[in-house]
């Protein structure tokens, strides 16, 4: 087996059990969060997410 089928199965593995804990948080906390406040943390984290990208990029060091 080549090293990056280990690497992506892992990934997969990781990435199904993530939505799985996503779907079980949004399930228990879905009825009482409004949809603007999920949208907006996910705004927020896109846009740290960005901004990292942008600094890593421009100024590496």
């Amino acid at each position: 087996m080549s090293p990056s089928i280990l690497v992506e199965e892992t990934f997969m593995t990781f990435f199904g059990l993530m939505c799985n804990f996503m779907e079980m948080v949004y399930r228990t906390w879905g009825n009482r969060l409004r949809i603007h406040q999920v949208l907006g943390s996910l705004k927020l984290i896109g846009v740290a997410k960005t901004s990292n990208l942008f600094l890593f990029t421009f100024f590496p060091y």
